[in-house]
């Protein structure tokens, strides 16, 4: 899988009329991915299903930050969890 991960920093006090800066950075990575998870089939005319996941990726979302930061102690960040939910929409079933 190859993802795009983008960054914004923003800096500045929550006062009227103080300068706020703005940094962002955008990297692409590829990861490996392990998910488990349920496809439901529903019993319609059209082959619709869901699909719910739990998945764990590789990916290292702190490398973008310690690039943006480069005076500071590095982000230790090893990998992702996450839930997906897709649903698939299907199209009338030929007889």
């Amino acid at each position: 899988m190859i993802s795009l991960i983008d960054v914004t920093e923003t800096k500045g006090d929550n006062t009227i009329g103080s300068p706020i800066t703005e940094r962002s950075m955008s990297v692409w990575r590829h990861n490996i991915g392990l998910g488990l998870g349920i496809v439901i089939n529903f019993d319609t005319w059209y082959s619709n299903s869901m699909a719910i996941n739990v998945c764990y990726n590789s990916i290292m979302v702190s490398e973008p930050f310690d690039k943006l930061n480069p005076g500071t102690e590095a982000t230790g960040n090893i990998g992702v969890y996450g839930m997906e939910f897709k649903y698939y929409f299907g199209v009338k079933r030929l007889k």
